[in-house]
Formats: C-alpha cells, sequence, structure tokens
C-alpha cells in the first residue's frame, strides 16, 4: 500500500488559511500518513499541530520555511527540527517582528496611491490574523475587494512586486545561515527558489538521523 504524505504546508501561525489543529484534521480526512507544517518564519503553530496530529494517529514533521536572499529570493525548508529550539525561536521572531514593520510600511505607500487599504481590511482576511501573520498576499486581496485592482495578479504586477511603487524589500537571512539555523535544530534543509517566474525546486541536504 503506498503511503501518501505532505512535506511542505501553512497554518494560520504565518500565512495559511486553516489552523495548525485543522491542518492535521485535513490531513487526517484526506488519508495522509504524515504531514510537515512549515510556516514561514516561525514555528510558533508547532506544538499545537503535533498534538492534534497525536491525536489523529498521523505522523506530525516539525518544519519552517525560512526566507532568504542571495542574488535572488530564496525560500529555505527545514523538515524534523527541534520545535523548542530557542536559538531558532529568536532567530525566526526578528523576521516576524520585521514583517510587521514590512506590512506598514507597505499600507502606508498603498494610501499614497490613492488607495484606503486599512489594518482592518487585511485582519478581517482571516481568523487570528495579525502584521505578524499577514503578508502582501492579503494586502492584494483588499485591493481586489475594493476594486482598485481586477485581480491579485494585477495588484503585484502593477503596485507589489519587486521594483513597483509599493514594494518594500523584506528583511532575510542569507541561505548560509538559514541553513546553519535549521541545522542547528534540526536534520534537514531544503531550498526552493523562484526564477524568471518558473518554480524550481532545488534539494540540497535531506537526511535523518
Amino acid at each position: 500500500m503506498i503511503k501518501k504524505i505532505d512535506l511542505h504546508t501553512h497554518s494560520t501561525a504565518s500565512d495559511g488559511t486553516f489552523t495548525p489543529s485543522e491542518v492535521a484534521h485535513k490531513a487526517h480526512k484526506t488519508g495522509l500518513s504524515a504531514i510537515a507544517l512549515t510556516d514561514h518564519d516561525t514555528i510558533n503553530g508547532l506544538a499545537e499541530f503535533k498534538r492534534a496530529c497525536g491525536e489523529y494517529g498521523i505522523e506530525g514533521i516539525s518544519g519552517v520555511e525560512i526566507s532568504a536572499k542571495y542574488e535572488k529570493e530564496m525560500h529555505i525548508v527545514g523538515l524534523f527540527i527541534d520545535e523548542n529550539d530557542t536559538e531558532l525561536a529568536e532567530k525566526l521572531d526578528e523576521l516576524k517582528n520585521a514583517r510587521e514593520v514590512r506590512n506598514k510600511k507597505v499600507l502606508e505607500l498603498v494610501n499614497g496611491q490613492g488607495m484606503e487599504i486599512s489594518v482592518d481590511d487585511i485582519l478581517s482576511q482571516k481568523d487570528g490574523a495579525t502584521l505578524l501573520n499577514t503578508g502582501r498576499a492579503h494586502i492584494a486581496h483588499a485591493m481586489v475587494k475594493k476594486g482598485y485592482v481586477a485581480s491579485v495578479d494585477e495588484a503585484f504586477k502593477k503596485y507589489l512586486g519587486k521594483g513597483m511603487s509599493c514594494y518594500v524589500p523584506r528583511k532575510t537571512y542569507s541561505p548560509k545561515e538559514s541553513i546553519e539555523m535549521i541545522k542547528n535544530a534540526g536534520v534537514g534543509a531544503e531550498v526552493e527558489y523562484y526564477e524568471n517566474d518558473y518554480y524550481n525546486k532545488q534539494t540540497i541536504r535531506k537526511r535523518r538521523t
């Protein structure tokens, strides 16, 4: 019998739609035998996630997706990490706090373009939302809802994408720093990156001890 797994999911701890417990529940309902929670720049949802996986009888894998940059933006996924690692949590908190600052700057620029988008327009999109766990996609959805653009894609192409009038660079660690953070807190690292509008994935290290 072939077992089904999913090693890359997000929850409301970062930019996902479902709570960590709900992610585990949906994995159980769809017949997965194992699932990893790899929220963007945070491990805050892992404790709840692991508890729920235990209740549903599926393997819950602790993970994280760290934003890094070297010439281009990279998303580095770490698997089988220690969700209680305080050093990793502190470094990720720096990224999370920087996300709030970035969101405020983006909103300021968007409003400067004559589009009235408030913090409430962003936070009303999901339960438990804050400026720490939302991002440009949520701002784009608010722009669509208010009729300033026809689609999320248009919002990024005209305003929110790199080089556009409302773009604000995010704080990132280097790939080396990110991989060291993961290695120190676990045993797996996988690089994911975007280039020329095509999605590419390159595994640079993946082992379990």
